[in-house]
């Protein structure tokens, strides 16, 4: 309650301001609709929103040759803040095809342009207003034809125009507050539920280096030791080991190599005699020197012996590449290995220790000069580029979703413009219910090229749980909760408003379906409500009238 006192009492502070500031005459206001027929001038107010803008202007009606003042507030709809710099163009075409222009170069004061005009005739004039901003570009305001008076006392005569009514708000308010409106439309909307979610790495995407021999630690250069936070390519040389002693396991796997290439020559030279015996047989068999059965025979071999020299090749190749991953390295870690088997025993120089993937060091647990032991985690290196999203959903609602329900996930910003609505890929759905949170795991895939998921980090998932359709929707930022209801703030005019109760239908992204009491293409606020419904209980907030 005490916030809510406290909201209401800068509202009101703010109005009386405003009123001091612009001479806001209540009662000179109510005297006018008392007595027009007498002294004082009918008046005319008039809104348009149009490219990106509203203009609210008023005006006494105009008589000919006679100037007339339009008070005239132009605001920028996506902010709601008043234009502070750059001209208007008022551009009036009379009755009989004359042509007037007026330019205002610059607002008497924020959102203000004070224009006196004079109409050269009597009759119905075509008025629009060209905005010009500072880089040159235009936009055109058009407003409703102005009927301009053979002299005073027809102005008064003529039937006053009736002001809208409903809650008063004015633009200096307004503008404060950077109120923003906008009109209601339809849109696609998906039923959705939202259940708690977390970031993780992909599978593959998180791979910690491990020496595959003990020894110590050195750098590939003295200043070129990881640290967190580190890019690297997969291949990276991230640090060297020097081997306290000749590791057997190495010993043990360059004779290995020996071994798979000698039989791998083996193999060659019998896939080499097999390929010579086949065609001797061929030839023969040619002129019926050699039987059928030879031939196949002599075919099976060779075949054979082709399967096994690729066997043989094959193992060669693992085998190689695994020592290729403790390949010994100089100073500057430069692959010194011949490739030849007889050279490899006596070559335990420091080991390459590399990255495995590409991606980002994210721990480091070692440093220069330490011993390490065979398989302790030295690096962690993360790829978080792509990263899995876990939903978790209550069993008792697992029944909605469709088979392969789509969803996404938002991050929150600052205003409901920064926020960023991230999709995801659905990989799987939990089989089995888990025993402490009795939910049901939903897996997806989201790009994070942007960086802005960490793993770890808890999030919303709203998933789909009805069919898309088209809906009259708002931005839930424009509902006002009062006593248990909502309500909107409707925009008839551009400094009166009206109280609109509503009833709600699905949320989807921030938007938020709406059932009744609204048509298309009304202007409702968007933010800031609350401070209309302030000042809708405020008796302190004065009627229109400004005299500024």
């Amino acid at each position: 309650m005490k916030i809510a006192n406290a909201s209401l009492v800068f509202i009101m502070v703010v109005a009386l301001v405003s009123c001091h500031d612009h001479e806001h005459h209540h009662t000179d206001h109510e005297a006018q609709k008392d007595h027009h027929d007498h002294d004082e001038p009918n008046t005319a107010q008039v809104t348009i929103w149009e490219s990106g803008l509203e203009a609210f202007v008023e005006y006494e009606h105009p008589v000919a040759r006679e100037p007339v003042r339009f008070i005239t507030h132009i605001s920028e709809l996506s902010t709601g803040e008043p234009r502070r710099n750059g001209s208007v163009v008022f551009e009036m075409e009379g009755p009989n095809g004359q042509s007037l222009e007026h330019t205002e170069e610059r607002p008497a004061r924020d959102g203000i342009y004070l224009p006196s005009i004079t109409f050269s005739t009597p009759g119905t004039w075509r008025v629009s207003i060209r905005v010009v901003s500072s880089s040159g570009a235009m936009r055109h305001i058009p407003l409703p034809d102005i009927q301009v008076f053979e002299s005073p006392e027809r102005a008064r005569a003529a039937s006053p125009e009736e002001e809208p009514e409903g809650i008063s708000f004015l633009k200096e308010q307004q503008w404060k507050l950077s109120m923003v409106t906008q009109p209601t439309a339809k849109q696609t909307l998906s039923a959705r539920r939202k259940f708690p979610g977390r970031v993780e790495d992909k599978v593959g995407h998180r791979v910690s280096v491990s020496s595959p021999i003990a020894g110590r630690l050195v750098a590939v250069n003295d200043t070129d030791f990881p640290h967190r936070g580190k890019t690297v390519t997969r291949g990276t040389i991230l640090a060297l080991v020097e081997p306290t002693l000749p590791s057997a396991d190495l010993v043990s796997l360059a004779m290995r190599v020996a071994e798979t290439e000698a039989e791998e020559l083996r193999a060659r030279q019998a896939l080499e005699n097999a390929n010579a015996t086949l065609e001797r047989v061929s030839r023969l068999a040619e002129v019926n020197a050699k039987s059928a059965r030879e031939l196949q025979q002599a075919r099976f071999d060779a075949e054979a012996a082709r399967n096994a020299h690729r066997s043989a090749v094959a193992i060669k190749s693992r085998y190689e590449n695994a020592l290729s991953c403790m390949a010994p390295h100089g100073p500057l870690g430069t692959d010194t290995r011949t490739g030849e088997a007889e050279n490899i025993p006596g070559a335990f120089g420091p080991l390459a220790l590399k990255a495995p993937i590409s991606g980002t060091i994210v721990s480091v647990n070692t440093a220069p000069g330490e011993g390490v032991h065979p398989l302790d985690t030295l690096f962690v290196v993360l790829n978080a580029s792509t990263v899995h999203v876990e939903a978790k959903v209550p069993e008792y609602e697992i029944s909605e979703l469709d088979t392969r329900p789509k969803a996404y996930l938002e991050l929150h910003g600052e205003s409901p413009k920064e926020s960023q609505r991230i999709p995801l890929s659905l990989l799987y759905t939990g089989l089995e219910v888990e025993e402490e949170t009795h939910a049901v795991p939903l897996l997806y895939e989201a790009q994070n090229a942007t960086g802005l998921l960490r793993v770890g980090m808890a999030v919303d998932v709203f998933v789909e749980v009805a069919a898309p359709r088209e809906v009259l929707c708002i931005p839930e930022s424009a509902l006002v909760d009062e006593n248990g209801k909502y309500v909107v703030f409707v925009q008839i005019a551009g400094e009166t408003f009206k109280k609109r109760e509503v009833s709600v239908g699905i949320h989807d992204g921030g938007l938020v379906e709406i059932l009744d009491s609204l048509e298309e293409g009304e202007r409702i606020v968007t933010t800031d409500a609350w401070s209309v419904r302030l000042a809708s209980l405020s008796t302190m907030i004065p009627e229109h009238g400004h005299e500024h």
